[in-house]
């Protein structure tokens, strides 16, 4: 994409599984990236056993190849489907389920569904451990804006402070909220921070 917009040099911002994307292309390509913002992800939340991951290779397998035997479930309104994107295991308010919803469904008949691809909530076949993070992190060379909120599940603080203490040029952002801080009430604590990052005017409520 970068290249067929004649980019020779742009910034990454990246949430979640963006955030894991994002380290890697920084430690693939440093020569290319100007400056990083990872919220709520800086590689796999925690360590996973080595005993586990045959199984969650299978199970990914498993639904993958499944697909083509389902159907997207249909929804009579969108008012339903932010009731069940607030049900989803990562807690969220209303306002951002209904933020999140309006942008990833499309109508189908007299009902409305999903439109993102499935698979993205699907196990990642195989796992990048916790050492091979470490590897990525060190080859990053730009100016990285990491902002966690403290409020968000499964994440082995340990492990991202080892992350933390490698990476050459790091700031680390910790504010009240869940996983979708961005997008919670307090967002603008996210904004203000991220506002300079990137040397861009921020318009304040």
């Amino acid at each position: 994409i970068a290249k067929l917009l004649g980019w020779n040099k742009f910034s990454i911002m990246g949430h979640s599984m963006g955030t894991h994307i994002g380290l890697i292309m920084a430690a693939l390509m440093p020569e290319l990236i100007d400056k990083v913002c990872l919220i709520e992800g800086f590689g796999i939340p925690r360590r996973q056993p080595a005993s586990e991951i045959p199984d969650l290779v299978k199970v990914s397998y498993l639904k993958t190849v499944g697909l083509k035997d389902k159907s997207a479930p249909i929804y009579p309104s969108v008012d339903a489907m932010v009731e069940t994107r607030k049900k989803s295991l990562i807690q969220i308010s209303d306002s951002a389920a209904r933020l999140l919803c309006e942008r990833s469904v499309k109508q189908q008949g007299d009902g409305y569904t999903w439109r993102n691809d499935p698979r993205l909530k699907f196990t990642a076949p195989l796992k990048v451990n916790h050492e091979e993070i470490c590897e990525f992190v060190k080859r990053m060379e730009a100016p990285t804006c990491l902002i966690f909120g403290d409020e968000s599940p499964n994440r082995d603080k340990k492990l991202i402070d080892e992350r933390i203490a490698l990476h050459r040029d790091l700031q680390v952002h910790r504010f009240h909220g869940g996983h979708h801080l961005h997008m919670e009430d307090d967002y603008m604590n996210v904004a203000r921070v991220m506002a300079p990052f990137f040397n861009v005017a921020l318009l304040e409520e």
